[in-house]
């Protein structure tokens, strides 16, 4: 006869509760748990405590550099500095809004400026929270160094369960780290409006990159026009009266490579029809027609009813006729509007009025001003009056 095999039945969860809660006991008892718990909770809130204070060192480099590129006051002692860099920490800071510079450093903000006001920092450990090793001679930059500072004045980040693992209960935290490198300079690549000029007119508006009208502006500059009428300039496109032995759009630039090409008027070729373009040094193309395109009316009228520059390319040559013609980039100027002349479209010259231009002369009326370009690039242009401010670690 055949033998009926039994087949065993399973009792269900009740005995697998009884089975975990043993192997839980065991853990417990080994400890494992614990330490588990210490490395999910404890390594986590270091990660998130080092994001904070990473999150903080990147605004207080950038603020400082910004400061710094800009010579505002923030920038002016290097305990202005320091405040600005701390300030913004704090404001990244998950304690209540409390944090710190890391006082283990002698100098945690530090760095090369024009101006010496930045000391030198301290050469690089190697460390994963430790700024790169300082750039090249003449590069300005800042380093700013952040640490853990809790609301009740401690150092430490305390831990949660690390203390209860066995042989570990004399641990009171980490000291976590963090740091920001911020660089600026004149730019290489950027964003600017679809209007160029030589850089020989910009030479000769600026005396050479030595002379520029005081910026920040008043709130109301146009109310105070005497102020700014001395650095007015009247920016001349394809000028009807020029010729090739007399370069440069008011003939003052003697400069053979300055004048505009035939068919040229000083735009930009625009193919998204935005009128900003992107500068990439090297060579740029230029467009033809002499007519502004609507939306270099809207960004010429809103500079010039609202005073904020304008980013102009520059270029040292100028090759090739219309649509074939190209400009050899230069630097990048920054420029308040004033007024306009162009076809169809005017407004007259609010810093210095008898600067205005008539019948068929094309020109953008203003003056050139030295400040930060609100734009990401690459550092690495001609300086021109305008600098751009980067993480660089």
């Amino acid at each position: 006869m055949r033998r009926l095999m039994r087949v065993p039945h399973h009792r269900g969860p009740a005995n697998d509760r009884g089975a975990v809660g043993v192997l839980v006991g065991v853990l417990v008892s080994a400890g494992v748990l614990f330490g588990f718990a210490a490395l999910v909770i404890d390594v986590g809130q270091i990660y998130g405590e080092r994001a904070y204070l990473q999150n903080g060192a990147d605004a207080g480099a950038l603020a400082v550099a910004q400061a710094c590129a800009s010579q505002d006051v923030e920038c002016s002692t290097l305990l202005g500095a320091e405040n600005t860099a701390k300030r913004y920490a704090d404001e990244n800071s998950t304690d209540d809004g409390v944090s710190a510079l890391d006082g283990d450093f002698t100098f945690p903000v530090c760095g090369s400026d024009d101006l010496g006001l930045l000391p030198p920092c301290p050469g690089s450990s190697g460390a994963i929270t430790d700024c790169p090793s300082a750039p090249p001679s003449g590069v300005e930059y800042v380093d700013v160094h952040t640490a853990t500072l809790t609301s009740d004045g401690a150092s430490l980040l305390p831990p949660v369960f690390a203390r209860t693992i066995l042989g570990n209960e004399d641990y009171d935290g980490k000291k976590v780290r963090a740091c920001a490198r911020a660089q600026w300079g004149p730019p290489e690549t950027a964003n600017t409006i679809a209007v160029t000029i030589s850089t020989c007119e910009w030479k000769q508006a600026t005396a050479d990159g030595t002379v520029y009208a005081p910026y920040p502006l008043d709130p109301d500059p146009s109310s105070q026009p005497f102020f700014y009428a001395p650095f007015d300039r009247v920016l001349r496109l394809h000028d009807p009266h020029e010729d090739s032995s007399t370069a440069g759009d008011d003939g003052s630039c003697q400069d053979p490579k300055a004048v505009d090409g035939p068919g040229q008027f000083g735009w930009v070729d625009d193919p998204d029809s935005t009128c900003s373009v992107f500068i990439d040094g090297g060579t740029y193309s230029s467009d033809t027609g002499a007519p502004a395109s609507k939306s270099c009316k809207d960004l010429l009228h809103k500079a010039w009813t609202e005073h904020t520059p304008v980013f102009i390319p520059l270029y040292s040559e100028v090759s090739g006729t219309g649509t074939n013609g190209t400009y050899t980039f230069d630097g990048f100027a920054a420029f308040i509007v004033t007024g306009y002349h162009l076809p169809g479209f005017k407004e007259s010259d609010w810093a210095n009025p008898l600067n205005d231009c008539h019948g068929p002369e094309k020109c953008i009326n203003g003056f050139f001003v030295d400040t930060t370009m609100p734009s990401t690039g690459t550092i690495g242009g001609p300086d021109r009056g305008v600098d751009i401010v980067v993480l660089t670690g």
